[in-house]
């Protein structure tokens, strides 16, 4: 993991994506060498990798990066899969479109989508603090309707009030994915490091069991209020 942004390297690719996705919101940016940078002076980029994948599919991850006003890098990462390599980057974006790309429009960019996420006063350490949550991106490798859990995220949110956490801003995110009626992913990030308290609260939870995949994916950001 990149400790700063003079470690990050843009695909070219990924980036014109990138620019035309937020100049849909309204955002302009103009380019600089791999990096976009925004009128309010954020920076963002993003990248491909590219996984093993069965033949006659493409398995990929993207990475977005985001500076922040002061100096710290924001990485947040979406998987896409597909029959190609076009097919999985368009399936990343879509899925970072729906699980990411709101909370930031809305945290960093002054962009008014209140019909896609909530906004919420926290008591974080005995601390009022804004936190912007974006819409909870379920994804389920079945044709059989299903109603997501969402009783989970009141036990995070209980974790999350009871961490320290300095002034400014911090973002977070909370993944699980199970497989087979078992676990397969347990994630609770701050900042870009792993969150254990959070990833506990996740754990304890009782999932309802599937034989079929699915995953949950939450990303949130918390700003002084």
């Amino acid at each position: 993991m990149p400790a700063d942004a003079t470690e990050v390297r843009g695909n070219p690719g990924i980036v014109q994506l990138l620019k035309e996705l937020l100049a849909q919101h309204d955002v302009a940016t103009c380019s600089e060498t791999d990096w976009l940078t925004a009128e309010n002076g954020v920076r963002i980029t993003g990248s491909v990798w590219q996984h093993a994948s069965p033949p006659g599919t493409s398995n990929l991850q993207l990475d977005f990066y985001l500076v922040l006003d002061d100096g710290r890098l924001l990485i947040e990462s979406v998987g896409g899969v597909g029959a190609s390599r076009s097919d999985a980057v368009m399936d990343g974006f879509r899925n970072f479109a729906q699980g990411s790309l709101h909370v930031l429009l809305a945290a960093l960019f002054d962009v008014n989508v209140s019909s896609q996420v909530e906004v919420e006063t926290w008591n974080i350490d005995g601390r009022p603090r804004r936190v912007t949550i974006g819409g909870m991106n379920v994804r389920l490798f079945s044709d059989v309707p299903w109603e997501p859990p969402t009783e989970w995220f009141p036990v995070v949110r209980l974790a999350i009030e009871r961490e320290i956490l300095s002034g400014g801003a911090h973002w977070f995110r909370c993944y699980y994915a199970q497989f087979n009626s078992k676990p397969a992913a347990v994630e609770a990030l701050l900042d870009n490091a792993h969150w254990p308290a959070v990833a506990e609260a996740m754990s304890e939870y009782g999932w309802p069991a599937k034989d079929e995949f699915y995953s949950v994916r939450l990303f949130a950001f918390i700003q002084d209020a």
